[in-house]
């Protein structure tokens, strides 16, 4: 016994793009999956119900924490370089305390302490 399968050209055309629009979420949940810089927003802020645990609310998941960790990031961020500028003003100012303290001749301020005993 044996099962001959056949396939015709009429059922394969245009699987390509059934493909791929099957793949496409937004084709099939709608624009409202997608904040304005085209990520997926937060489970929590879509107004269906998605399970948490299928792939589309796994990958929402995912992506509100990678949104938590870029905006962390950003904080980090721009407090180093808040820090690096106090640290270069502070070498500035070492640099100028330098040039202020190299003109001092400490042994004459010695000297002058000594005869005023």
């Amino acid at each position: 016994m044996s099962i001959d399968i056949q396939v015709h050209e009429s059922d394969v055309q245009g699987l390509d793009e059934k493909i791929e629009r099957s793949l496409d979420v937004g084709d099939y949940y709608g624009t409202s999956l997608f904040d304005d810089k085209g990520r997926l927003i937060p489970l929590d802020d879509y107004e269906y119900d998605i399970s948490p645990t299928c792939l589309l609310g796994l990958m929402m998941e995912q992506q509100k924490q990678i949104t938590k960790l870029q905006e962390s990031m950003q904080v980090i961020y721009d407090r180093n370089r808040k820090l690096e500028h106090e640290v270069l003003d502070i070498k500035i100012a070492l640099r100028n305390a330098k040039d202020v303290f190299s003109k001092i001749d400490p042994s004459k301020d010695w000297e002058d302490k000594n005869e005023d005993n």
